[in-house]
């Protein structure tokens, strides 16, 4: 396997490139790169591990959550590879990726600010009753419902992290340790159309 990862919706953009034993190369890529800037980004991402776009076999999408602009490019950029180069592709949500990185926590929420009132959720250990799947709540319904001190991974403004009292999880695995493990395993499929995780109605 060779796979493209394309994670360009989070607030730390980047490419990767990986096979079943490791990370082949990665790529940062600025938040403000328009889409004539991604493809060369990739191309030199593929130089530097000595491979081509010839010789990807799968295309894999951080599917969200992110901005909404980035959403649709990065599921775009995906799609027109896979198409091209007709290779099978698949998504990655970011709660998969944040959680991937906790090590010795088993309780613990992913949060993601959104908007000033809202913010995505899921429930790991004792709170995965609660928030099985990540969705969309409230501050105010956060706040009544996950204790001061509980332990969250993911990204807060600081506004919610002093509304909500939470602690991140400590000592993360980098997201680059983590990649292989969990990309080799996704449901790759040919001909499938990726699209971006909202969360809410777009």
């Amino acid at each position: 396997m060779k796979i493209l990862f394309i994670a360009i919706a989070g607030s730390s953009p980047f490419f990767a490139v990986l096979d079943e034993a490791q990370v082949l190369g990665t790529n940062s890529v600025a938040e403000n790169t328009d889409e004539a800037g991604l493809m060369p980004a990739i191309s030199g991402l593929l130089a530097d591990a000595n491979l081509t776009l010839h010789d990807l076999t799968h295309i894999a999408l951080l599917e969200g959550p992110g901005g909404f602009m980035s959403l649709r490019v990065g599921a775009a950029l995906a799609n027109a590879l896979s198409f091209a180069l007709s290779v099978p592709s698949a998504a990655l949500h970011g709660s998969d990726l944040q959680s991937a990185r906790v090590n010795n926590q088993q309780d613990f929420v992913w949060l993601h600010s959104t908007k000033k009132a809202l913010l995505f959720i899921r429930g790991f250990g004792k709170f995965e009753k609660n928030w099985p799947q990540a969705q969309l709540i409230s501050i105010d319904d956060a706040k009544t419902m996950i204790e001061p001190g509980a332990m969250f991974v993911g990204e807060l403004i600081p506004e919610h992290r002093e509304i909500l009292k939470v602690s991140e999880v400590p000592d993360q695995l980098s997201v680059e340790s983590v990649l292989v493990e969990l990309l080799v395993h996704l449901d790759y499929k040919p001909n499938r159309t990726l699209v971006p995780w909202y969360g809410r109605e777009a």
